[in-house]
């Protein structure tokens, strides 16, 4: 209705039989009824939408399932004054409709359903009741709602909807195909989110770039693997779910597990490693020890892990730990342009020695925080650009963009290099023992990239850390990871080396106030604001993506600082979005936390207002408790950043 008011035209009983894409970019829609030319399509198809996106090449992630909801026959008491019941232990909710209840179902053990299944004109069909499958949700909500017991069930209602596999819709451009769009897998909420996605996807597609926080739901953050049917089938058992389930921090999917293996992955479950999931990548989260249950035993306090995960935080800061780190993203840009077109998308200029690398942003067209990451100059002619692994779709989508008509050719290296980090103060030492090549601070210092002779072979090593400590990544070709992880093991054994997973890598990071992409710094986030104006360079030869909208707003006030913030009680932990109060006033948010092993509180980052100084009086609400905490200008551990320079 509000279409048709503002002067839209809706043609219905046109299907579409192909989208036309030219050059990489989306140029018009063929239908039953004809072919639409266009600049920008948008697949709000439900979910048709996987196959659609599909055959051009473009991954969405989504699934159908069989979703339920029964309806009584008309109860006493049964009006509009009546709520919405939400029972999520139960897995269902009850609602009033006309004079009768709607009882609908989140079942934990839902019933994939496969688009081919359907037919071609199912839109508004029904599919056959299962009152077995109910069953149990029924009894749950007769125990919650005894007028149900005695009453009738009128209508059976199941139909199927798309499900992703993370449960968070999809939103915005795909990184496979310019100006197709994406709304949809909306988990059975669609009407939920309906007002707010269609805001932020006209703002995007009028502004040209995301105008709010929306990376927990951009489609890029899947990898391509994930819209595999045979994975998304298996994960839907679970999903459906998922949306009543507790959702309990660190909580790990159970289903279409150990898809994605690092070349290390054996090595580290040897040594006790409890997996979690990230992108569809098995990654060590923490090290059980011996005799220790490899499970997680959730809690919104101190989990189980939470001791396990000190001592390896406390053996990156004391000696030495090694992080297995290969789900990291790495793409390799190489040619006569090679160093053009890394350009392009990075906000701090990357034409450096061969042999240094630089940490930098990529930014929006709006000037908002797209990704981050490390270039590595490997040679005149080649670059490797390194991302979080959840950036693994976006960073290659940007590159290749930006290498269109240009003498230069970009190549996915993820799966073919492994990622091993060593950090602590004796990593130098213990590095030293399995290769002959100079790592003094005049040889190699923080930085550079050079190749090592290391373990049996070879690796290219870059003199980084997200830790804070002394260390480097060393990345091997995939085939000689295992010697080089068997040769570090070796080599630390006398030298308290540890195996280090993401949760200690995490509190190490949260320490020193590195950025979270994705919690700390995103879309709507200004590089000023941020507190990452040094990543900056508006002189860069060229330009970059973003340059102009920055330039715009130079020398307007900001609104908001990205802080450093520690709890004064040591017990509380943090997570995110908690809000910061100065008095009764809410100054800001923190934006990612962990506990500090080393500081003994919780720490983080946090947006506050511009009017705020930072200093202690101020209180964080941690589940309704207010505690007290001090806000800092520098990060609490190792400001000067000299731990891991030395």
């Amino acid at each position: 209705a509000g279409a048709h008011a503002a002067g839209a035209t809706v043609r219905e009983d046109a299907a579409v039989t192909r989208l036309v894409v030219v050059d990489g970019r989306v140029t018009g829609v063929e239908t039953a009824r004809g072919t639409v030319a266009c600049e920008r399509v948008v697949l709000a198809c439900g979910l048709w939408t996987r196959d659609l996106a599909a055959s051009v090449g473009a991954a969405v992630p989504l699934y159908a399932a069989e979703h339920v909801h029964v309806q009584t026959a008309p109860i006493d008491g049964a009006s509009d004054s009546l709520g919405v019941l939400r029972d999520l232990d139960g897995y269902l909710y009850v609602r009033h409709l006309n004079g009768t209840l709607l009882v609908g179902a989140f079942e934990p053990d839902g019933k994939p359903l496969p688009v081919a299944a359907l037919g071609e004109r199912f839109a508004f069909g029904e599919l056959a009741a299962d009152w077995e499958h109910f069953a149990p949700i029924r009894r749950n909500a007769e125990a919650r709602v005894p007028a149900l017991r005695d009453t009738t069930w009128e209508r059976f209602l199941c139909a199927p909807e798309s499900f992703t596999p993370d449960a968070a819709f999809c939103l915005g451009e795909t990184s496979e195909v310019d100006g197709l769009f994406v709304a949809a897998g909306f988990n059975s909420q669609g009407i939920i989110y309906a007002g707010g996605a269609g805001l932020a996807l006209a703002e995007w597609l009028v502004e040209g770039a995301p105008t709010r926080d929306l990376v927990g739901v951009d489609v890029r953050r899947f990898a391509r693997q994930q819209a595999n049917r045979r994975y998304l089938h298996a994960r839907t058992v679970e999903g459906l779910g998922r949306l009543y389930a507790m959702h309990w921090p660190h909580l790990q999917p159970t289903t279409a597990r150990n898809v994605r293996r690092t070349p290390l992955h054996a090595r580290t479950a040897a040594a006790g490693a409890v997996f979690g999931e990230a992108v569809g990548w098995e990654r060590a989260n923490w090290y059980a020890p011996p005799l220790v249950e490899r499970t997680y035993a959730y809690a919104y306090g101190r989990q189980n892990w939470f001791e396990h995960a000190g001592e390896e935080h406390r053996a990156a800061r004391e000696a030495a730990a090694l992080f297995d780190l290969s789900s990291f993203t790495k793409i390799e840009v190489a040619g006569a342009d090679a160093c053009a077109v890394v350009q392009r998308i990075c906000a701090r200029s990357v034409d450096i020695e061969p042999g240094r690398l630089v940490y930098t942003l990529m930014l929006t067209p709006r000037g908002g925080i797209d990704l981050d990451g490390t270039v590595v100059r490997l040679a005149a002619d080649r670059l490797l650009v390194i991302t979080p692994t959840v950036s693994h779709a976006a960073t290659l989508g940007l590159l290749r963009r930006a290498a269109r008509g240009r003498n230069a050719s970009v190549f996915d290296a993820t799966a073919g290099l492994a990622t091993l980090a060593v950090m602590g103060p004796a990593s130098r030492e213990l590095l030293g023992r399995i290769t002959p090549d100079d790592l003094s601070d005049e040889a190699f210092p923080f930085g550079a990239a050079r190749e090592l002779e290391i373990g049996d072979g070879h690796a290219l090593a870059l003199r980084v850390s997200f830790v804070g400590e002394l260390g480097w990544e060393l990345y091997p070709t995939a085939d000689l990871a295992i010697d080089v992880y068997d040769a570090v093991i070796e080599a630390g054994s006398d030298l308290g080396l540890r195996n280090a997973g993401y949760h200690a890598l995490d509190s190490l990071r949260a320490e020193k106030g590195f950025r979270h992409l994705g919690h700390d710094i995103g879309f709507a986030d200004d590089p000023y604001e941020a507190s990452l104006g040094f990543l900056v360079d508006l002189d860069v030869p060229g330009g970059f993506t973003g340059r102009d909208a920055l330039a715009a707003r130079a020398g307007t006030p900001p609104r908001r600082r990205q802080r450093y913030i520690r709890l004064d009680d040591p017990q509380p932990l943090l997570l995110h979005d908690e809000s910061i109060l100065l008095g009764d006033r809410i100054v800001g948010t923190v934006t990612s936390g962990a506990y500090g092993y080393t500081l003994g509180a919780a720490c983080g980052l946090c947006n506050v207002t511009a009017d705020v100084e930072p200093g202690s009086g101020f209180h964080v609400d941690v589940m309704g408790a207010r505690v007290p905490a001090t806000i800092s200008a520098r990060p609490f551990y190792d400001p000067t950043g000299s731990r891991m320079r030395g």
